[in-house]
């Protein structure tokens, strides 16, 4: 089962959309910024294939509008920032 779900996010990894932005890295430390939204599924317990988006990018695909197992299927697992 998926579920959307929101994450703590800190610049490791890009929005799983493509855009390249980082998911969170706020330049103040636990700031509501890093918060992003994420599908996830409930049978992986390490979130490893988790899809993540910057809130923006989300409200911005409107996201919101599909189902979580057609957004887990549309986009990938987010990038390592290099």
């Amino acid at each position: 089962m998926k579920t959307i779900t929101k994450y703590r996010m800190y610049g490791t990894h890009s929005c799983s959309c493509g855009c390249g932005m980082p998911l969170g890295n706020s330049s103040v430390y636990y700031s509501d910024d890093d918060i992003c939204i994420g599908v996830t599924d409930t049978d992986d317990v390490d979130g490893l294939n988790d899809r993540m988006f910057t809130p923006h990018c989300f409200n911005r695909l409107k996201l919101n509008e599909l189902q979580p197992e057609q957004i887990y299927e549309m986009y990938s697992v987010p990038k390592l920032i290099d």
